[in-house]
């Protein structure tokens, strides 16, 4: 379960005050809650001081890094596709 979601359903938070108190957006909240984007340094340091450190930094760093690789593990899967599309029509 993402961590936003499991802290603020905890303690019966919703999203608008939540992002008061970090001092984001409630857009930017309700898509971390949704697990739609992973937030900035500055964010997550926000986050972390908002909830007196139950939600890590680190934490979304992690995810950022995950999402990252597998990012690039997709760009790198298309630049072999197009670079056996190259050799074959080469051979053509």
């Amino acid at each position: 379960m993402n961590v936003l979601r499991k802290y603020l359903d905890e303690r019966g938070m919703n999203a608008t005050f939540f992002a008061r108190k970090v001092g984001v957006t409630r857009t930017c909240i309700y898509d971390l809650y949704r697990g739609k984007r992973i937030p900035t340094l500055e964010v997550a340091v926000k986050i972390e001081l908002a909830t007196d450190g139950l939600i890590k930094c680190q934490q979304w760093l992690s995810q950022k890094i995950k999402s990252e690789d597998k990012e690039a593990q997709k760009v790198e899967k298309k630049r072999k596709k197009n670079e056996l599309k190259l050799t074959v029509s080469q051979e053509s």
